[in-house]
C-alpha cells in the first residue's frame, strides 16, 4: 500500500513538474532599425514577459559505464598527482611504480613544470567551486581526478569579457588535449569528460586524449594572442551511472534507423564525408534527457526531431533540435513518456564518433538572467524556434543564426548587443571589425532584465550603399509564433514548451530618455576626434550604433518618420541584394545570399521592379496638433528626410581598408622580390639572397660595395645593412604618402636622413648568417608538428606580406598549425658558435654540438681544393686529392654547389650547368615482372634459374622473357606483367599499380635531361607548375606524375578540398583544383573516366604553361593564410572579370622561366688547410615584421579617419534633426529645441606629392601634389547653407507709398552697403592644418541677375563681421560632374579656416556706392518732391497773404479757411521733404520717419477736407433748411470739427501703437539648418488691413460727402442764381462744382489707392506716382485755388463790424440767406 501511495505521489509530482505550462505575462513585437557600422538593419524585435526566470540545465550526461579500476576503501592510491607545486609528483606508497616526470607525447615537457610559461605556477582547481580567470596570456590549470569513483567531469565555462580557447586532457601537451573552444569561441561552454570517451580508436593517437584517473591538465589561452579575456570556470565531478544488466533492450522501429538504449553509447567509424546516420529513441519515462556526442576525432553534429524521421542540417527544413557547435555537441531536452524522437548524426569529414542518450544525467540549473550578457545570449541558443505558415526557423548556435536570433534579455531589446549579429560577417567580411576586438560593457546603460525572453526577426538589410534586401515582411513576422522547445526550464524545473503569439507594440518617444541617450552619444562622439587606433574607433562606433537601438531613440525616430507624408511606388532599382527568402531552396546557392557561393559565382547588380517609399511632404496637420513650433518643426522634418535619403553619400567605398592594405602588401612584396629578399625555397642550400654571380663585381649593385660572390654556390653574399637600406628606400618611395605620415607621425620630406632614422628605429636583435645555412636571419614559417608531412611546406618569411601557396593547413583544419621562428632566443644566444668546416659541406652546425665533434676535430687537415678569393665565409671545393704536387699541377672546372670536373681550360669555358633541365625522360625497369612477389626468398622459390630478384628495383622478374607477348606466366599463383618504363608518358611515369606491392610504383622514375650547351639551356625553360609535380612538395607522388583533379566542394558553408584523418582520403589544393594526397588514379584514361575529374599533367613548353588562365582571388578572413595572398577558384573569364566590386584577377595560373647557364670556372688546385669558419654574428638587423605591423597600423589609422568621417557625416545629418523634432513634439518645445548645428561633411588628410580629392554631395575639394608642403595635412569639410543669407523683408506700415526695395535673396554687399553680387549655391567651411592650397568645386545655379553680375568667383567670409566678400580668384573654370555644373577655383594661401561660396559679382565691386533706387525711380521721386514743392510755394503765398490781411486788420476774427490753408501747406511741405529725403536713404530703417513723414501728413490731409465737409454740412443741413440749430453756427462747426478730428487721430494713434507692438520677434530658432524669412507678423497683417480699411473708409466717406454736399450746395446756388444775375454767385458756384468734382473723385480714388497699396506686395513706383498726383496733389491745388486769399486784400474793413443779424432775420430769399451765411463764416468759397 505504501509503495502505491509513493508511486501515485511521484506521478502527481511529475505532472506538477512537467505538465504545467509557463504563464506568459505579455508578448509584443516592435519594429526596430539601426545603422550598424554603416549598414542598415531592420528588425522585428520580440519580447516575452514571463512569470518566472528562465533556467538552462547544464548537463553532466556521460553514458553508463563500468570502470575497470576504482580505488576501494583501504586500497593504496597509485595514481599520479601533479597538482601540488611543492610536491610534484606527489609522494606515494613505495609499492607504487614511479610516476613519469616527462610527458608521453612530448618528452621535452616536464610534468612538474608549467610548459606554457615556466616562470609562473599553474593553478590547481577543486571541484564544485566557481572560478573567474582573467588574463592576456595562456594559463595552465590542473585537477587531480578522484580514483575512488568511476568519475565523470563537467566543465562549465562562459565568457565574461573577451574570448578564449579551452582544452583539457591527461597531458599538458596542447596538441593531445581535447578542444572545447577552438575556432568558435561564441558559445556557452559545457564539456563532459567521460571514462567511456577513451575509446580504442584513439589508442596510439596524439590528439583528443581525455579521461584519466591521474591528473587533468587544462590549457586556457586568449583567442587572439595578447587580447585579455575574463571567463567563469567550474568543475563538477560525479560518479558515472553503472551499466544496468536488467534493463530491457530497444527494438528498431524502422529499417533505416538504429534504436538507442537509455544510457548506452554506440560507436561508429564513417569513411564518407557529409554523411548522416539515423537513430531512434523512445522515452521510457517522462524526464530530461541528454543526447551527447563527444569530440573524439572530428566534431559530429546532432540533429533530432519528433516528426521528421530524417532531420538534416538545413535552413530549409531544419530539425526541431540541433547542436552544431564546433566542439562537444549535446542536446538537453525534456521528453514525455513514450515520445519517439529521430536522431541524426552528421559527419562532415570521415571520422569516428560516439553517440549516447541518457536520462540519468546530473543537471546544474543556471539562471540565464544572472549571466553576463554575452554568456546569456550564447546560452539561450537552442531554446526556441520561430514558426509560421511558411517555415520554421531555429537558432541552434549563435554564430550560425541568421534570420532569427535570440538575444540577452535587456531592459531595451537590442538584437545587435552585446556583439554584432553573426550574419554580418557572412555578408560584409571586408568592412566589419573583428568581434574579438570589440570591448564594450553594454549593461551599464542597458541592464539585464529578469523573467524576460527576447529575440529578433531580421526583416531586411542594406549593406553600405547597396540596395535594400528584404527577407521577410513585417506582417509575416507579426503573424509568426515563438515555440519553446522544452530545452529550458522555469524556477520550478518545469520544461518550457509554450507556443507564444504576440501583438505589435509602438515604441514611444520619451524625450527625457532620448535626451539621456543623446548626451551619452555626444560624450562618446567627443572621444572620436582623438582616436587613431582602428580597434578603439570600432569600439566607439559600436557603442554609438548600439545607443541608437534603445527604445526611446527608436521611438523618436518612428515619431519623426510618421510626420512624413509618403507613398509607395514601384521603381526599377539596380543593385546587389539577396532577393530570396531563407526558405527558398535556392537561397544557399545564390551568391548574393551566400558568401560561400561567391567562390564560384558573382553577386552582380541586377535591375528589379521593387516597392519603394517616396517622400511626398510633411503631414502638417499632425505636426500642428502635436508639436510646439509647427513651422520650424516642419522645416526640420523636411530636412530630416532629405538627410536620411542622402546617407549613401556618407558611405565608404567597399573594401576601402583592403585596398589600402593590398597596396602596402603589394609594395612590400614587390620590393622584397626585386631585391631578392624573399626566400625562394625552404630547401635551398643557399641563403635567401638568390642573385647569381661568377665574380664579386656581379654582386656590387645588389648587395653593396662589401658584397662578395660565393663561387661554391654561385650566389652573392650581401651586406645586409646595405640591402635593408635599399629595401627601405624601395618601399618608402612607393608607399602612399599618407601611410608614411601615419607611420612617422610627423611631417617629412623623404631623404637619406629620414631613411636612416627609420632604419635605426626598426632594429632588433638578430643572428646574421653568411654561411651555407638555409636561414640567413630570423625568419618564420608555418608548421604543424602533428601533420607536417600533409601539406606544402611554408616558405621562410620576414613579415606577413610573405606569399604563400594555399593548402588545407590554412583552412583551420589542424589545431597545432601555427607560426614558428627559425631563430629563437636560445639560437641567437649561441649565434657566434654557428659555423662549418670549409672543406666538408656536411660538417656544419653549432660548434660544441656532440654530433659534430668528429668532423670538427678533423677540420684541421690539408686538402686539395679552391676557395672564393674574397669570401672567407664560403665553402671550398674539395678535389679529394692527398698529393700536394699533383693537386697544384692539375686543373679543375668548377660548377655550382661543389661539382667539378677535370677537363681542359678551353673545354671548361664551354661547359656548364643549366638551371633547368632540357626535358625529362621516363627510365627504369624493362622486363617481365612478377608483381605479387614481395621479397627475394619468395622470388627464388618460383625458380632458381628463370626468376631473378632485382635489388635495385626490389622486384622479381622472369629473366627468360624478352617480349610482352611472352610475359603471360605459366604459374597461375603468380601475376606476370610486362614493364617498359621508357615507353611511359612523362605524366604516367610509374611502375605497376599493385596495392599489395606499393614499392613497384618506383621501378619507373622521371629523370631530367641535362642541357649540353648554353644555347640549349637558354632555349629551355620550366613552368612553375613543376612545384606541384615535385615530391618535395607533393610527397605522396613520384616526380612528374599527373594529378587527377576536381573542383572544390562546399563543406558546411566553407569551400575547401577534402580532409580526412585517413591520408588516403585527404586532398591537397592547387590552382587546377583538388587532388588526393596519395594518388588513387595513375593514368589519364582512368581519371577522365571519373565524373567531375580532369587529368592535369606538367606543362612541356612555354606555350602550354602560359595557356592556363584562372581567376585569382583573395581568400576570406577565416583562412589562416597571411593576409592578401591569392588562390584560384573555378570562375571562367566572363564570370571572373564581371564580378562587381571584387579583387578578382584573370591571370596566368603559372609562370615560365627560361634556363640560365652557369659556366664552369677553371682553376688549378690549391693545397690548403681546412678550418672551422664561424659564419654568424649576433647583432641587430632591420625588423621587417615590426615595419609591416606598423604599416598595417598606419593603414588602420587611415581607415579610422575614413570611419570617423563616415560616422559624423551620417549622424550629424540625422541626430540633431531628430533631437529638434523630438524636443518640439515630445519635449518641452521651447526655442532650445532648435540649436545651431554645423553639418560636417567629412574629414580628409591630403599628403605631400600625392593628388587626392574629397567628394561630397554638391562638390569636391581637390588636392594637388604640392597642396601640402611636407608630410600630410588635415582638413575638416563642413556644409554652410546659403539660406543664412536670405534677405530680410522690412516690416513697414501699410501706408508707405514708396518703400525701400528689399535686396534679393542671397545678395552680397560691400563695405559701403552696395549690392555687388549674389550667392549661387551652398558653401563649404574647410578647416585645415598643414595645407597651402587646394582646388574647390561647388555646385551653382545662375540666377536672373547673371547679366548684371557677369564675373564668377568665390566669396570668403569675414569672421568678425560675418559678411561675405569676393575673393577675386582667377584660376577657375566650370566643369560638369554627374550631370551637375560645378564652379572650380584654385585657392592659394589658404587660412586655417576658410569659408567659400560660389558667387557672381560686378567689376570694381569695392568702389561701388550704395543706391536705394534705380535712376527711373529716383526721377519719379524727385518729380513728386518738386510737384509738392510747387504746391507748398503756392500754399506759402496764401499764408503770406493771410498774414498781410490780418496785419492790415482787414480780417481780425478767426477764420477756418486760414486753418485749412495752413494745414494744406504743412501737408504738402512734409510730403515735399519726404520725397526729397527718400532717394538718399535717409529714412531707411526708421519707423518714426514712417509715422511722421507718411502717416501723420495723411491724417492732416483728412483734417483739411473735414473742415470743408463740416462747413458744407452746416450750410446744407442747418442753414438752407432753416434749422433752429443754425442760430449758433460757429459753436456747432467747431464742435463737429473737433469731434471728427479727435476720432480720426485716436484711430491713428491706436493703429500705430498696435502695429508697433505686434511685431514678430523673429529669432532664427531653427538654427542654421532651416531659415524662416522675417516678414510681417500675422497680427501686423490684421492691423494693416484694419488701417487700410479705416483709411479707405475715411476716404470713401469724405469723397461721398463731397459729392453729396457739394452737389446739394451747387444745386441750391444754381436755383438762386437762376432768379438773379449775381456774377459773384455764379463764380462761387463754379468753384463749388470744381471742388466737389475733384475732391470727391480724388478721395474715392484714394480709397482704391490705399487698398491697392496694401494688397500689392511690391507696388510700382509709377502706380504710387500717379496715385499721389491724383489723390493728393490735385486736391491740394484745388483747395488752394478755390480758397485763394488774394481777393481778401480788397475787402472793406467794415466787414469786421457787421453783425449776423441780417442773416438771422426772416427772409424768403434763399440767395440772401446764402450770402449772409457766407459772409458770416468767411465765405465757404471765398473769392473776395
Amino acid at each position: 500500500m505504501t509503495k502505491r501511495v509513493v508511486y501515485i505521489l511521484f506521478i502527481y509530482l511529475s505532472f506538477l513538474k512537467f505538465g504545467l505550462g509557463l504563464n506568459i505575462i505579455s508578448s509584443t513585437v516592435s519594429k526596430k532599425e539601426v545603422n550598424l557600422f554603416g549598414n542598415q538593419l531592420n528588425y522585428a524585435a520580440i519580447e516575452i514577459q514571463l512569470d518566472s526566470d528562465i533556467f538552462k540545465y547544464d548537463s553532466l550526461g556521460c553514458p553508463n559505464f563500468k570502470c575497470s579500476t576504482i580505488l576501494g576503501q583501504g586500497q593504496i592510491d597509485c595514481t599520479c598527482d601533479y597538482t601540488n607545486v611543492n610536491d610534484c609528483p606527489k609522494q606515494r606508497d613505495p609499492s607504487c611504480p614511479p610516476c613519469p616526470l616527462f610527458d608521453q607525447f612530448d618528452s621535452d615537457i616536464n610534468l612538474c613544470e608549467n610548459n606554457i610559461d615556466p616562470t609562473i605556477n599553474w593553478t590547481t582547481i577543486v571541484k564544485d567551486k566557481d572560478y573567474i580567470f582573467t588574463s592576456d596570456k595562456a594559463i595552465q590549470l590542473r585537477y587531480k581526478a578522484d580514483p575512488s569513483i568511476c568519475e565523470q567531469i563537467m566543465i562549465q565555462n562562459h565568457p565574461i569579457k573577451g574570448f578564449y580557447k579551452l582544452a583539457m586532457g591527461y597531458s599538458p601537451y596542447y596538441v593531445s588535449q581535447r578542444d572545447m573552444i577552438l575556432s568558435n569561441p561564441f558559445i556557452y561552454g559545457v564539456m563532459n569528460m567521460c571514462p567511456s570517451d577513451n575509446v580504442s580508436y584513439l589508442q596510439g593517437e596524439v590528439y583528443n586524449q581525455g579521461w584519466t584517473q591521474n591528473t587533468f591538465f587544462f590549457t586556457l589561452q586568449p583567442f587572439t594572442s595578447g587580447k585579455q579575456f575574463s571567463m567563469s570556470f567550474k568543475l563538477t565531478s560525479k560518479p558515472v551511472p553503472p551499466i544496468s544488466s536488467t534493463s530491457s533492450k530497444c527494438v528498431n522501429i524502422t529499417n533505416t534507423h538504429q534504436c538507442l538504449n537509455d544510457g548506452e553509447m554506440i560507436e561508429r567509424l564513417e569513411i564518407q564525408p557529409q554523411t548522416y546516420h539515423y537513430y531512434t529513441f523512445k522515452a521510457s519515462k517522462s524526464a530530461i534527457y541528454t543526447i551527447r556526442s563527444p569530440t573524439l576525432d572530428e566534431t559530429v553534429g546532432i540533429l533530432a526531431d519528433d516528426v521528421n524521421p530524417f532531420p538534416i542540417y538545413s535552413s530549409i527544413t531544419p530539425a526541431k533540435w540541433a547542436s552544431v557547435d564546433t566542439f562537444e555537441n549535446n542536446i538537453v531536452v525534456y521528453l514525455e513518456k513514450d515520445t519517439v524522437i529521430y536522431i541524426g548524426a552528421y559527419v562532415s569529414w570521415p571520422s569516428f564518433y560516439a553517440l549516447s542518450i541518457t536520462s540519468q544525467a546530473y543537471y546544474s540549473p543556471v539562471n540565464v538572467s544572472s549571466l553576463p550578457s554575452m554568456a546569456a545570449m550564447f546560452a539561450l541558443s537552442k531554446s526556441t524556434r520561430i514558426k509560421n505558415s511558411i517555415t520554421q526557423i531555429p537558432c541552434e548556435s549563435w554564430s550560425q543564426c541568421f534570420l532569427y536570433t535570440i538575444g540577452a534579455p535587456y531592459l531595451n531589446n537590442d538584437p545587435i548587443s552585446p556583439l554584432p549579429p553573426p550574419y554580418l560577417t557572412y555578408f560584409i567580411q571586408d568592412s566589419l571589425p573583428s568581434f574579438f576586438d570589440l570591448d564594450y560593457d553594454d549593461t551599464l546603460l542597458n541592464p539585464i532584465k529578469s523573467k524576460t525572453f527576447q529575440a529578433a526577426f531580421l526583416l531586411s538589410y542594406k549593406i553600405g550603399s547597396a540596395t535594400t534586401s528584404t527577407l521577410v515582411d513585417f506582417t509575416v513576422a507579426l503573424n509568426s509564433q515563438i515555440e519553446f522547445l522544452s530545452t529550458f526550464f522555469d524556477k520550478n524545473g518545469i520544461a518550457i514548451s509554450n507556443i507564444v503569439s504576440y501583438k505589435e507594440k509602438e515604441l514611444e518617444c520619451n524625450y527625457k530618455e532620448f535626451n539621456e541617450i543623446l548626451n551619452e552619444i555626444n560624450r562618446i562622439e567627443n572621444l572620436l576626434y582623438n582616436v587613431s587606433d582602428l580597434m578603439e574607433m570600432n569600439n566607439l562606433r559600436y557603442q554609438l550604433d548600439t545607443l541608437t537601438m534603445k527604445n526611446s531613440y527608436v521611438g523618436c525616430s518612428h515619431q519623426a518618420f510618421k510626420f512624413l507624408e509618403k507613398k509607395t511606388v514601384l521603381k526599377n532599382v539596380t543593385g546587389t541584394y539577396c532577393n530570396r527568402l531563407t526558405t527558398d531552396p535556392d537561397f544557399e546557392t545564390d551568391p548574393c545570399c551566400s558568401v560561400a557561393m561567391r567562390y564560384k559565382e558573382c553577386c552582380n547588380p541586377i535591375t528589379m521592379e521593387i516597392e519603394t517609399v517616396e517622400y511626398v511632404g510633411v503631414e502638417s496637420s499632425d505636426v500642428k496638433s502635436q508639436c510646439s513650433n509647427p513651422l520650424c518643426t516642419e522645416s526640420v522634418i523636411d530636412q530630416y528626410y532629405n538627410t536620411l535619403d542622402a546617407q549613401d553619400q556618407c558611405s565608404i567605398e567597399n573594401q576601402a581598408l583592403d585596398k589600402i592594405k593590398i597596396n602596402i602588401v603589394s609594395t612590400l612584396r614587390q620590393c622584397q622580390s626585386d631585391l631578392n629578399i624573399l626566400s625562394p625555397s625552404t630547401t635551398a642550400a643557399a641563403t635567401a639572397a638568390s642573385v647569381d654571380c661568377t665574380s664579386d663585381q656581379d654582386c656590387k649593385a645588389y648587395g653593396g660595395p662589401e658584397s662578395t660572390c660565393n663561387l661554391y654556390s654561385r650566389k652573392c653574399v650581401p651586406d645586409f645593412q646595405y640591402l635593408d637600406n635599399l629595401y627601405l628606400k624601395c618601399i618608402f618611395s612607393q608607399l602612399d604618402q599618407s601611410i608614411i605620415f601615419k607611420l612617422l607621425k610627423k611631417p617629412f620630406i623623404l631623404n637619406d636622413t629620414v631613411i636612416q632614422d627609420i632604419y635605426n628605429y626598426y632594429q632588433k636583435e638578430d643572428c646574421i648568417n653568411y654561411g651555407p645555412f638555409k636561414v640567413d636571419r630570423q625568419r618564420f614559417k608555418y608548421y604543424s608538428y602533428s601533420q607536417n608531412a600533409r601539406y606544402y611546406e611554408s616558405p621562410l618569411c620576414l613579415d606577413d606580406s610573405c606569399p604563400l601557396v594555399h593548402d588545407l593547413n590554412y583552412d583551420d583544419i589542424y589545431g597545432d598549425f601555427g607560426r614558428f621562428y627559425t631563430w629563437d632566443e636560445d639560437t641567437i644566444g649561441y649565434c657566434d658558435l654557428l659555423g662549418f668546416c670549409n672543406s666538408d659541406s656536411s660538417c656544419l652546425g653549432v660548434n660544441g654540438d656532440p654530433t659534430l665533434s668528429t668532423c670538427i676535430d678533423n677540420c684541421n687537415v690539408d686538402f686539395c681544393g679552391f676557395c672564393s678569393p674574397n669570401s672567407t665565409d664560403s665553402l671550398c671545393y674539395n678535389f679529394n686529392l692527398n698529393n700536394q704536387t699533383q693537386c697544384e699541377s692539375l686543373g679543375y672546372c668548377m660548377y655550382p654547389n661543389g661539382d667539378y670536373g677535370q677537363i681542359l681550360e678551353s673545354q671548361c669555358e664551354q661547359s656548364g650547368v643549366c638551371s633547368v633541365p632540357c626535358g625529362y625522360t621516363c627510365q627504369g625497369f624493362i622486363g617481365c615482372a612478377i608483381t605479387n612477389v614481395v621479397n627475394e626468398s619468395q622470388c627464388l622459390t618460383i625458380s632458381s634459374t628463370t626468376t631473378t630478384w632485382d635489388s635495385t628495383f626490389s622486384l622479381c622478374y622472369d629473366n627468360t622473357i624478352s617480349t610482352p607477348q611472352q610475359c603471360i606466366g605459366g604459374d597461375p599463383t603468380n601475376e606476370y606483367q610486362w614493364v617498359n618504363c621508357s615507353s611511359n608518358a612523362i605524366d604516367e611515369c610509374i611502375g605497376p599499380v599493385v596495392l599489395s606491392s606499393p614499392s613497384l610504383y618506383g621501378i619507373c622514375s622521371l629523370a631530367p635531361i641535362e642541357c649540353k650547351s648554353k644555347q640549349e639551356c637558354e632555349e629551355a625553360g620550366q613552368c612553375s607548375d613543376m612545384y606541384y609535380f615535385s615530391p618535395e612538395n607533393t610527397k605522396g607522388y613520384p616526380m612528374g606524375l599527373g594529378k587527377c583533379v576536381r573542383s572544390h566542394n562546399l563543406y558546411r558553408s566553407t569551400v575547401s578540398c577534402f580532409y580526412s584523418s585517413d591520408m588516403m582520403e585527404t586532398e591537397q589544393d592547387s590552382p587546377m583544383g583538388c587532388f588526393n594526397y596519395i594518388p588513387n588514379v595513375f593514368k589519364r584514361k582512368d581519371c577522365e573516366a571519373l565524373d567531375g575529374y580532369e587529368w592535369w599533367s606538367p606543362a612541356q613548353d612555354k606555350l602550354q604553361c602560359l595557356s592556363l588562365f584562372g581567376c585569382s582571388i583573395i581568400p576570406s578572413d577565416n583562412s589562416k593564410m597571411l593576409p592578401y595572398n591569392r588562390l584560384f577558384n573555378e570562375m571562367d573569364y566572363e564570370t571572373c572579370t564581371g564580378c562587381y566590386e571584387s579583387t578578382n584577377e584573370w591571370t596566368n595560373k603559372f609562370s615560365y622561366k627560361h634556363g640560365e647557364w652557369k659556366s664552369g670556372i677553371f682553376s688549378k688546385g690549391v693545397w690548403m688547410q681546412s678550418k672551422w669558419i664561424s659564419t654568424a654574428t649576433k647583432t641587430t638587423s632591420l625588423d621587417y615584421e615590426r615595419i609591416y605591423n606598423d604599416l598595417m597600423m598606419s593603414a588602420n589609422s587611415q581607415m579610422s579617419d575614413l570611419l570617423r568621417s563616415e560616422y559624423f557625416c551620417r549622424m550629424f545629418r540625422t541626430k540633431n534633426n531628430l533631437n529638434s523634432i523630438s524636443c518640439s513634439c515630445s519635449g518641452d518645445g521651447d526655442s532650445l529645441c532648435f540649436k545651431d548645428t554645423s553639418l560636417l561633411l567629412g574629414e580628409t588628410k591630403p599628403c605631400h606629392s600625392k593628388s587626392a580629392f574629397f567628394t561630397f554631395g554638391y562638390g569636391q575639394v581637390i588636392f594637388s601634389n604640392d597642396s601640402v608642403p611636407q608630410g600630410c595635412g588635415n582638413c575638416l569639410v563642413s556644409q554652410y547653407s546659403r539660406q543664412l543669407f536670405t534677405s530680410v523683408e522690412k516690416q513697414l506700415f501699410p501706408s508707405n507709398f514708396v518703400s525701400y526695395p528689399k535686396p534679393e535673396d542671397f545678395s552680397i554687399v560691400n563695405s559701403k552697403g552696395a549690392i555687388i553680387g549674389s550667392i549661387l549655391g551652398d558653401g563649404v567651411v574647410i578647416e585645415s592644418q598643414g595645407v597651402n592650397n587646394y582646388n574647390v568645386c561647388l555646385a551653382f545655379t545662375l540666377n536672373k541677375n547673371s547679366k548684371r553680375y557677369p564675373i564668377l568667383d568665390f566669396a570668403g567670409l569675414d569672421e568678425e563681421t560675418q559678411t561675405l566678400y569676393p575673393k577675386g580668384l582667377t584660376q577657375g573654370n566650370v566643369v560638369e560632374l554627374n550631370g551637375e555644373d560645378l564652379l572650380c577655383f584654385e585657392v592659394f594661401g589658404v587660412k586655417q579656416k576658410e569659408t567659400l561660396f560660389p558667387i557672381n559679382h560686378i567689376d570694381n565691386w569695392a568702389e561701388e556706392n550704395k543706391t536705394y533706387f534705380d535712376k527711373p525711380t529716383q526721377g519719379l521721386l524727385y518729380t513728386l518732391a518738386a510737384l509738392f514743392l510747387l504746391v507748398s510755394i503756392y500754399g506759402f503765398c496764401q499764408l503770406v497773404i493771410i498774414a498781410i490781411i490780418r496785419f492790415k486788420g482787414i480780417i481780425s476774427r478767426f477764420e477756418l479757411v486760414h486753418l485749412l490753408l495752413l494745414m494744406i501747406f504743412i501737408f504738402v511741405s512734409v510730403r515735399m521733404v519726404y520725397f526729397f529725403l527718400l532717394p538718399k536713404g535717409y529714412l531707411a530703417d526708421s519707423s518714426i520717419a514712417d509715422y511722421v513723414l507718411v502717416v501723420l501728413p495723411t491724417f492732416f490731409f483728412f483734417s483739411c477736407f473735414t473742415i470743408i465737409i463740416v462747413l458744407w454740412y452746416v450750410i446744407v443741413f442747418l442753414v438752407l433748411k432753416n434749422n433752429n440749430s443754425a442760430s449758433d453756427l460757429t459753436k456747432r462747426v467747431n464742435y463737429i470739427l473737433i469731434m471728427v478730428n479727435v476720432i480720426i487721430y485716436l484711430l491713428l494713434i491706436s493703429i500705430v501703437v498696435v502695429f508697433q507692438y505686434t511685431k514678430d520677434r523673429f529669432n532664427n530658432n531653427c538654427g542654421n539648418r532651416v531659415i524662416i524669412d522675417v516678414k510681417t507678423s500675422t497680427s501686423q497683417k490684421a492691423v494693416s488691413i484694419v488701417y487700410a480699411v479705416v483709411q479707405a473708409t475715411i476716404s470713401l466717406v469724405i469723397g461721398s460727402a463731397f459729392i453729396y454736399l457739394g452737389s446739394s450746395l451747387y444745386r441750391s446756388m444754381s436755383k438762386a442764381i437762376s432768379s438773379s444775375s449775381n456774377a459773384r454767385a455764379v463764380k462761387k458756384a463754379k468753384k463749388i462744382f470744381l471742388l466737389t468734382t475733384i475732391s470727391g473723385t480724388g478721395f474715392i480714388l484714394h480709397c482704391i489707392f490705399i487698398i491697392a497699396l496694401v494688397s500689392i506686395k511690391n507696388p510700382s513706383i509709377v502706380f504710387s506716382f500717379i496715385g499721389l498726383i491724383i489723390t493728393e496733389i490735385i486736391p491740394s491745388v484745388t483747395i488752394l485755388y478755390c480758397y485763394d486769399q488774394r481777393v481778401g486784400l480788397h475787402l472793406d474793413k467794415s466787414l469786421n463790424t457787421k453783425t449776423v443779424s441780417s442773416s438771422s432775420s426772416s427772409s424768403s430769399n434763399k440767395l440772401s440767406k446764402l450770402t449772409s451765411t457766407e459772409k458770416t463764416f468767411s465765405e465757404n468759397l471765398s473769392s473776395e
